[in-house]
């Protein structure tokens, strides 16, 4: 892939991230700060209500549908993003969110922590190796040990899907 197709996809995923997150905030009465548009901030964004911090978010945009997702029944993130959410909110008071808008239109909403940083939702945790690619550009390295956290669609109280049609 080129450099020019690479930014293209990135400029495409950000809009489909600032679009499903201005459904979700609709869907729950609140309002939003999106810091992914020009930085590479720690965490995606903050929820807010009348003035109030209510939650924290990371969001990914997958070229996978629900069905593939549930085929597999989890979600995968980077554990350093769960450990850098859950201290951010340990240290503001405000649960954590992991946000997947899948290719079909779906948003899949994790909650991660509680009000106290607590991390609520189950997860297994894995050690796998990342093969180089466009994102991991370190000279004369092929591979590196990545931790991910396997996030379940099932059995998982922590788990709300926003529809298609609830957009």
């Amino acid at each position: 892939m080129s450099e020019v197709e690479q930014t293209e996809k990135f400029i495409e995923h950000l809009g489909r991230e600032q679009k499903a997150i201005a459904d979700l905030a609709k869907a729950w009465s609140c309002q939003y700060i999106y810091t992914g548009k020009d930085k590479m901030a720690r965490v995606d964004g903050f929820f807010y209500r009348e003035g109030e911090l209510k939650g924290i978010y990371e969001i990914k945009t997958r070229s996978n549908t629900l069905s593939w997702f549930k085929d597999y029944d989890s979600v995968l993130i980077s554990f350093y993003k769960i450990t850098i959410g859950a201290e951010l909110s340990r240290l503001l008071r405000v649960p954590y969110f992991v946000i997947v808008e899948t290719s079909d239109a779906q948003i899949i909403t994790l909650q991660i922590t509680d009000t106290n940083g607590k991390i609520i939702c189950p997860m297994n945790i894995r050690v796998s190796k990342t093969i180089k690619s466009v994102a991991f550009k370190v000279k004369g390295v092929n591979q590196k040990n990545t931790t991910n956290a396997y996030l379940p669609l099932t059995n998982n109280t922590c788990l709300k899907i926003l529809t298609k049609e609830e957009r």
